[in-house]
């Protein structure tokens, strides 16, 4: 009967993550909107290139986010399909099959893909933070 520590494990460093989003986005948006009302970015080239800094990290980090759960949910699928041919195998000799570890494992597995999707998105978050302030 499997544990189902690794599955608490991951849900609570997915939010962990999510809580530290939620604490540091508001920080860089009070930060950016304030460079924005104090003085004009357009007049500026440290602010303008800030500005086009922000677009751009925004559309990178979604990339890298799908990207990375891309490259996860491969890995997910050939690990899934592996335990659903071992269990076909062993249904097929008439050997007991645990359809609760395989539920297990698939849970498991989204979990880990969900915080391969949010790696990269709290690496730019708390890297733009330390920045800005």
């Amino acid at each position: 009967m499997p544990t189902y520590n690794h599955v608490e494990q991951s849900a609570k460093r997915i939010y962990d993550k999510s809580e530290q989003l939620s604490i540091n986005v508001p920080k860089v948006i009070e930060r950016r909107i304030a460079m924005i009302a104090t003085q004009n970015p357009l007049n500026n080239a440290k602010e303008m290139q800030e500005m086009e800094r922000m677009v751009t990290e925004k559309q990178m980090a979604f990339l890298e986010s799908w990207q990375s759960m891309m490259t996860q949910s491969v890995l997910a699928q050939q690990h899934i399909g592996q335990m659903l041919f071992t269990n076909w195998v062993k249904m097929a000799f008439c050997q007991p099959v645990s359809f609760e570890h395989l539920f297990y494992q698939i849970n498991n597995e989204t979990l880990k893909i969900l915080e391969q999707g949010m790696k990269p998105i709290t690496r730019r978050v708390t890297a733009n933070v330390q920045r800005l302030t």
